[in-house]
């Protein structure tokens, strides 16, 4: 079933309320939708898989950084400092397994910056874009098109568009 706009903005509103560690494991566990799966195998170690399809499906494992010193400001490394995330798949290519992985850690290291909470939002960020890519099943085939193409010496170059969301390639051969 479709989110509405409105549902998805209420959604990130929420998110941008959280406030502790605790706030965000909780946002999780709620938000992880029917599909996905949400596991925390201790205090400072979770795991969120996501599946859009059977190809469509990835598992974030989130490490925290919590050894600030004194046990009662324990949370002082987080979320100022990123939290180690790493993407694995079965079903994706590598490449696209190392894009996603560089991608999340850009977009967590930039909410760290700004001391923000973020391991919700980093996997909200990469639930979006599978769910958004629909090329996703052919990235592997889209790859060799373009070196095939970036192969030809001619002055004319053969061009390819993609457009993820809609799952369509624009070829352009001259």
């Amino acid at each position: 079933m479709e989110e509405s706009k409105e549902e998805k903005c209420e959604k990130t509103l929420e998110m941008s309320d959280i406030t502790n560690f605790e706030q965000e494991v909780e946002w999780l566990q709620e938000e992880v939708g029917h599909e996905d799966f949400f596991q925390q195998f201790s205090e400072d170690q979770l795991a969120l898989t996501i599946c859009h399809s059977e190809i469509k499906t990835c598992r974030l494992m989130m490490k925290f950084n919590f050894d600030s010193g004194p046990e009662d400001n324990q949370t002082a490394c987080y979320p100022k400092f990123v939290v180690a995330i790493v993407v694995k798949s079965s079903t994706l290519p590598e490449k696209l397994i190392q894009f996603l992985q560089k991608k999340v850690e850009t977009f967590a290291e930039g909410l760290a910056k700004e001391g923000k909470f973020h391991a919700a939002a980093s996997y909200d960020f990469v639930d979006k874009i599978l769910q958004n890519n629909n090329l996703i099943p052919c990235f592997m085939e889209v790859a060799m098109i373009k070196k095939v193409l970036a192969e030809n010496k001619s002055e004319e170059k053969d061009e390819i568009k993609t457009f993820e969301k809609a799952g369509k390639l624009k070829l352009k051969l001259k």
